[in-house]
């Protein structure tokens, strides 16, 4: 993916097809895993006979996922034990979420604002304690009423995640419950803390600093991938929920790379075009062309396509005739240059924000500097 360093432009001005230039885009995979969400329907672009099982033969991704459910218990749904200032609230959470490829770097996006996280945890109960620090201890155990709580809820075999180590050697010692701690698991635990207002509105005393995790991994490794440098302390409201759009629209363009891919093999068969080192907009572009010759198309496409190519392309349309779905290209042609346009456009924007932040995070550190050394000379 490019660095990030314009100034954000108008929302009118919009880059076209034909400045996306060539190479695969990072994060593109053949088994199409980048995904957010696990369930979401992706077009076929390829036609009958492209992939196609026979019937009874190989595992589906259905009986893999229930075969993994049952280690999770209670047909994958888990319980979430979720630390607040004031208490403990309790959760129910689709845990396949947690087993899913890429799960660290994907779980963040469902939690960037408090409507998403809304549909993705439900609330069971929120316990609220007096003494908070001490409620799961090594030495004394689980908080009785925390422990009733939590019998309450939870099923026989089904899994609780928890935000702490400790809180998962304690619970499974004390209550014989097995938990799960990890990095998926702490992806989760931030995304909670992220909307802890919107998901447990009972509880009126806001995170620390310390109970709140700045930056998720998942995050980090997103902001990294644009070329932004972003320290823990950087991150607010503004740079998590434009990251969470940025990095949406680029799931919305490389969820299609493995159906595209098989289409562009047609293309060397039949129209003998190499498309193999060319990004998915150049791909599906072409793919376009083939379907709908006359129609327009953002941009100009003798400056992506070679002049063999491009004639190749508007000419050779009725050789694909049952190769290509001429609908689900379409389809997908207009919503992958949807999503690369707005991302275009929220990246300039991402950038934007995290020189802002940047700005404050070091005129903050050289006034703590300069507060340290007044303490010195004294």
């Amino acid at each position: 993916m490019e660095s990030a360093n314009d100034t954000p432009e108008p929302v009118e001005k919009v880059e076209t097809v034909a400045g996306e230039g060539q190479g695969r885009a990072r994060g593109e995979t053949q088994s199409a895993n980048f995904t957010p969400a696990p369930a979401e329907k992706v077009e076929t672009v390829a036609g009958k006979g492209k992939g196609k099982r026979k019937k009874g033969k190989g595992k589906g991704t259905r009986g893999v996922f229930c075969g993994r459910g049952i280690e999770l218990g209670n047909c994958g749904l888990i319980l979430v034990l979720f630390e607040t200032q004031s208490g403990f609230a309790i959760f129910t959470y689709d845990g396949m979420n947690l087993l899913l490829d890429n799960a660290v770097e994907n779980i963040w996006v469902d939690f960037i604002e408090g409507y998403l996280a809304k549909s993705m945890v439900w609330l069971k109960e929120f316990k609220r304690l007096e003494n908070v620090s001490s409620a799961i201890d090594p030495v004394t155990g689980v908080d009785e009423d925390l422990a009733m709580t939590i019998r309450k809820y939870i099923v026989p075999g089904q899994q609780l995640a928890v935000g702490k180590p400790e809180y998962k050697t304690i619970i499974e010692d004390k209550l014989e419950i097995s938990c799960l701690h990890d990095d998926a698991v702490m992806e989760l635990m931030w995304g909670l803390g992220n909307c802890v207002e919107y998901l447990v509105p009972s509880e009126k005393l806001e995170l620390t600093m310390e109970g709140r995790l700045r930056m998720s991994k998942g995050l980090k490794t997103v902001l990294e991938s644009y070329d932004l440098q972003v320290e823990p302390e950087m991150v607010n409201k503004h740079i998590i929920e434009t990251a969470g759009v940025v990095y949406s629209c680029d799931h919305s363009v490389n969820k299609h790379g493995k159906s595209l891919r098989a289409a562009g093999e047609h293309l060397k068969k039949i129209s003998d075009i190499d498309s193999q080192d060319w990004c998915l907009i150049k791909l599906v572009t072409a793919l376009k062309l083939l379907c709908y010759p006359t129609e327009e198309l953002p941009g100009i496409p003798l400056e992506v396509f070679s002049a063999e190519e491009y004639s190749k392309l508007v000419n050779d349309g009725p050789k694909y005739e049952g190769k290509l779905l001429k609908v689900s290209c379409k389809t997908v042609f207009k919503e992958m240059v949807w999503a690369r346009r707005l991302r275009n456009r929220m990246l300039r924007l991402l950038a934007h924000y995290v020189r802002e932040a940047r700005k404050a995070y070091e005129e903050d550190q050289t006034l703590m500097s300069s507060c340290e050394g007044g303490k010195k000379s004294i």
